[in-house]
């Protein structure tokens, strides 16, 4: 297994790309407006030339901070390779560009309910800092 941070698709690794991963709807236009910005991360990992697991996370700058920080947005593995390990290697390599630009933490969202994610990203040494907080959305 090999992790990449991917700097560019073409269409036909965005059809494999939503072939393995189907609830997933990539397509050209955001793929080119989304590796427009540097501060977005996407990684890979692959098995040969199969993509069995990915990450999607933002390097977010802060103006009351010297650090940067690092969300992570999505981590998933291919439901036929679930427990070899591909999450903890897109999260080692995730954690190494994060350092490297100089971010001090990287965070998650998600629902206690959620239990592989709890566990998972327990598994990473992730720590709680707070269980009463609510997210808000405000549709535009």
């Amino acid at each position: 297994m090999q992790v990449e941070r991917v700097l560019s698709l073409t269409q036909e690794q965005i059809q494999q790309f939503n072939a393995s991963f189907p609830d997933q709807n990539w397509d050209v236009q955001h793929c080119v407006r989304f590796f427009s910005d540097p501060k977005n991360i996407l990684l890979f990992c692959f098995d040969s030339t199969e993509i069995v697991g990915f990450v999607i996370a933002y390097k977010l700058d802060r103006l009351d901070s010297k650090n940067a920080e690092v969300l992570l947005y999505e981590v998933e593995t291919k439901s036929t390779k679930r427990r070899q390990g591909i999450g903890k290697l897109l999260f080692v390599e995730l954690k190494k560009i994060a350092k490297e630009s100089g971010a001090h933490e990287i965070w998650v969202l998600t629902s206690k309910t959620n239990e592989a994610a709890v566990k998972y990203y327990l598994s990473q040494g992730a720590q709680t800092e707070t269980v009463e907080d609510i997210m808000y959305v405000f549709p535009l």
